[in-house]
């Protein structure tokens, strides 16, 4: 029995859990595990892990062939790859289903490989999802913090530009910019933050009138 200052004694019939909690519809609730812990039973070679996110290389039965499975909320997951009996790719195989997503940051996430783990579905989520022959699957633990000396996010692309005379001119499709400044929006203030290295430039996939879904590149030229 619990009691909550204000608001009396939670009933009894109430469950107390560590993890989340969903209405079964019938009255009660279950209690899933703690955040970041996932039930995967053992595999076929035994290893089992409660740990979101670990990966794990196990044979498939047949012949020397392994594959490497994902820990999730809902158990094992394949990431469907080829390997072999060192855990090393034998071809690089497409997941098709991973298709038409963004990450947290709002890019557009055009890959198909299997196995590649992405921060985000849509912009703003931070958990990591990893793609897998169904598709885009959650695999219920955040994004790596970024680790000392990683750029930041590009970000979007301005909307202005301060010329060699200091005049403001609006942005042209496919203008780049050095990382590590601040840029102007449409309203001409400086709000704009470009991420990525100072040292490199970085391209606007689209001009300022789209903004909307203006997105900044890399280039394969480094600023002189």
């Amino acid at each position: 029995m619990y009691t909550c200052p204000g608001a009396g004694q939670v009933p009894t019939e109430w469950v107390v859990c560590l993890g989340t909690c969903k209405d079964t519809g019938a009255g009660t609730a279950e209690c899933g595990p703690p955040p970041g812990v996932c039930p995967c039973g053992s595999l076929g070679d035994g290893y089992a892990s409660q740990t979101c996110g670990e990966q794990h290389c196990t044979p498939t039965g047949q012949g020397d062939r392994t594959t490497m499975m994902i820990c999730t909320p809902s158990g094992w997951q394949d990431l469907g790859q080829n390997l072999d009996a060192q855990c090393k790719p034998t071809q690089k195989n497409d997941c098709v289903a991973c298709k038409g997503m963004q990450d947290k940051y709002g890019n557009e996430i055009v890959t198909t490989e299997c196995g590649r783990t992405v921060c985000g579905v849509g912009a703003g989520n931070a958990a990591l999802f990893a793609c897998t022959p169904s598709g885009w699957v959650d695999v219920g633990a955040p994004c790596p913090e970024p680790k000392p000396g990683d750029p930041p996010p590009l970000g979007q692309c301005p909307a202005q530009f301060r010329d060699q005379q200091q005049n403001l001119r609006p942005v042209e499709r496919l203008q780049t910019f050095c990382g590590g400044q601040t840029l102007y929006d449409e309203d001409g203030k400086k709000t704009v933050d470009i991420g990525g290295d100072p040292n490199s430039l970085y391209a606007c996939e689209a001009g300022a009138q789209s903004r909307g879904s203006s997105k900044l590149a890399p280039t394969t030229t480094s600023a002189a």
